[in-house]
């Protein structure tokens, strides 16, 4: 008889339906808007109404952090965009968090959805509708 433990946790959640879609994102710097990172790339992790879960390799580009400065009230601006299903939707947000993922080589990042145009949110909460997530 195999003793062998079962090594995936029987309590483990599973991945959310959005997990994996690609995502790309702009630092504005709180200063200066014209003041603009490089994009980078990312993968959702878990979306919601009011914010996201996503996964980078990176949460500094060009000088730019994606918080800005954890002592300051201002953060800097998202440009955010995510590729549905159906559709890539432009998300406007900040970082209210980050840390190192469990990986050890990319970023875990909350996100706060901060706006977006109305066809946008149409779309994204379409979205999250078809996959249960509202």
């Amino acid at each position: 008889m195999d003793n062998k433990e079962n090594l995936a946790s029987p309590t483990a959640k599973p991945p959310a339906p959005e997990a994996g879609l690609p995502v790309r994102l702009t630092i504005v710097d709180a200063d200066d808007e014209e003041n603009r990172s490089h994009t980078i790339a990312g993968k959702v992790v878990d979306l919601s109404l009011q914010g996201m879960h996503i996964q980078t390799t990176a949460v500094e580009s060009d000088s730019l952090n994606i918080i800005k400065d954890h002592t300051v009230a201002f953060k800097n601006r998202l440009d955010i965009e995510i590729d549905l299903p159906v559709g890539t939707v432009f998300i406007e947000g900040f970082a209210v968090w980050y840390r190192p993922s469990e990986d050890g080589i990319n970023w875990s990042v909350g996100i706060y959805i901060k706006e977006m145009s109305g066809s946008d949110l149409e779309l994204y909460e379409g979205y999250l509708t078809s996959i249960g997530g509202i």
